[in-house]
């Protein structure tokens, strides 16, 4: 077969989008001795649709050097694959290098918007997604990334506009349609999301597990008004009890601490199961006195719970009850380690560590997470009596108020459903509303603890999967490195060898300290009286 026989079927294959075939058909042999632009760009085009994509990189630049007459495209597609890397950098590049190439070809701009969007450098997303759009008006994707930056700020009328432009000029685009139901979803309108979630999941041949559960949980709110109800109630105590500082402080081991630091370890959340104490979770339930078969998984449905963090407030990075609850190393209190962290930083760490899902906006981790946040915790002390450290007495009583009425609505639902026969069910529903907030309730006797709790319930199980540790016998998740994110370290009172412990923290900062960080953590050994 000649060259130009090659080229010709070649062709035909991409624009038949019969990309393992076209794959196939392009061996390097055949590449080498034609050693033609075009034909390294099919081959590197094919490589990228099947997810070979460090091979596509390569067959990308090799189509360049060769003189392509797509050699934008290849930048563009370049920018595409570490985008999706999250290597924004060199994605910014490449998109640079296909405009200079030709200024009005909208997709590197539309790629830059993206970008810029994942960074939160949200005036600069709007710029590039707007000459786009203004490039080639009938360009979808730049529509629907308008709208992610516009629901990202929260100004969702525009929002909305944009979204529905997107899907006005193609009705059979599915992305905005789940954006928009998500947004619906996030603001309580719930037919609208409903709505939109089936339109999604018609488009995408219904292949979402999380849209299909999204859609379940609005049926069940739509169909009970009671559980509706006490979700609204739910959704306003979390609201009350979210916690905005600038840093947080987490006590673990040494042998975790060094781990993190050392190894650049990922944070671990443990599921609500598999916390130290057997009685988490269970505090909700006794104050609505709820039957203790409901608590009981063993007898009714599992229900998910959430993966849990445990934290406190930075100003208690050395305190005595601390080292005592969780400061341990093998079980000896006080010879742990208080790494502080700076909130914001760590949750974009997090973020920035998400499989990417191509099907909703890149910069939301909603298509994962339900939520990420971390909230201060309740503390029961008798009847309708909380203490919240760091909460006004007025927002205290407006959750003290919240829960009373979720108590008489819970009350009343399981009246309804008492000999059912669908019972089971109707529990399961209300198990995963309270659930939300099960674990942010303790009893008194851990308040001196001022625990920060971040939570994180994962909606889509087959984008985000647990891990299962059967020897040690636990369920968690990973989320990402925090070294970057470390703003101080603590040493224990009775941490053995302290100072060579710290030299060893200092110096590993200071050797990662140019590349990411402004400057190295202060890094201290508490001398409190720990007996």
């Amino acid at each position: 077969m000649t060259c130009q026989e090659l080229k010709k079927q070649a062709k035909a294959l991409f624009d038949d989008h019969n990309y393992k075939e076209l794959d196939d058909l392009l061996t390097p042999e055949q590449l080498d001795d034609c050693n033609d632009g075009d034909l390294l760009f099919y081959k590197a085009y094919a490589l990228d649709e099947i997810g070979k994509t460090e091979k596509a990189i390569k067959y990308y630049n090799k189509s360049i050097q060769g003189e392509s007459d797509d050699d934008k495209s290849a930048y563009n597609n370049l920018g595409n694959i570490y985008k999706d890397q999250k290597e924004y950098e060199k994605a910014i590049q490449n998109y640079k290098k296909a405009i200079q190439i030709d200024p009005n070809f909208a997709y590197p701009y539309n790629g830059l918007g993206t970008v810029y969007c994942n960074q939160k450098k949200y005036e600069k997303a709007i710029q590039y997604y707007e000459k786009a759009i203004k490039i080639n008006p009938d360009y979808l994707t730049p529509y629907n990334g308008l709208g992610t930056v516009y629901c990202n700020q929260k100004k969702y009328e525009k929002a909305i506009q944009y979204y529905e432009k997107a899907i006005l000029i193609n009705p059979d685009f599915a992305a905005p349609y789940y954006n928009l139901a998500d947004l619906y979803y996030n603001n309580n309108k719930l037919e609208r999301a409903k709505e939109n979630y089936q339109k999604y999941l018609k488009l995408t041949n219904h292949s979402s597990s999380f849209v299909k559960n999204r859609l379940e949980e609005i049926k069940s709110l739509l169909q009970e008004k009671e559980v509706k109800s006490i979700s609204d109630l739910i959704e306003n105590i979390k609201r009350l009890l979210l916690y905005d500082g600038d840093c947080i402080t987490h006590y673990t081991s040494t042998s975790v601490s060094t781990k993190l630091i050392f190894e650049k370890s990922s944070f671990r959340l443990s599921e609500g199961n598999f916390m130290n104490d057997s009685a988490e979770g269970t505090t909700l339930y006794k104050y609505l006195e709820i039957d203790e078969e409901l608590i009981n998984d063993k007898v009714f449905p599992f229900t998910y719970k959430p993966f849990i963090g445990s934290f406190v407030p930075s100003e208690k990075d050395n305190d005595l009850t601390a080292w005592r609850m969780y400061g341990k190393e093998a079980m000896i209190e006080a010879t742990g380690t208080a790494i502080t962290l700076e909130m914001k930083k760590f949750k974009d760490e997090i973020i920035q560590n998400l499989p990417n899902d191509h099907n909703a906006n890149e910069s939301n981790s909603k298509t994962i997470f339900k939520e990420l946040n971390f909230y201060r915790i309740m503390y029961w002390v008798k009847e309708n009596t909380f203490i919240i450290p760091g909460l006004e007495k007025e927002e205290t009583a407006k959750i003290t108020n919240n829960l009373s009425s979720i108590k008489q609505l819970a009350e009343k639902y399981l009246a309804i459903y008492k000999d059912s026969p669908d019972k089971l069910d109707k529990i399961k529903v209300l198990k995963d509303q309270l659930n939300e907030i099960a674990y942010l309730i303790k009893s008194a006797e851990y308040q001196y603890e001022n625990e920060i709790r971040l939570t994180i319930s994962l909606l889509d199980l087959t984008k985000y999967t647990p891990k299962v540790d059967n020897t040690l016998k636990r369920v968690y998740i990973k989320l990402a490195p925090v070294k970057s994110a470390i703003t101080s370290i603590t040493l224990g009172p009775k941490v053995e060898r302290a100072e060579k412990l710290a030299a060893r923290f200092y110096y590993s900062f200071l050797e990662h300290h140019e590349m990411i960080m402004k400057k190295v953590p202060d890094i201290q050994i508490s001398t409190l009286p720990f007996k």
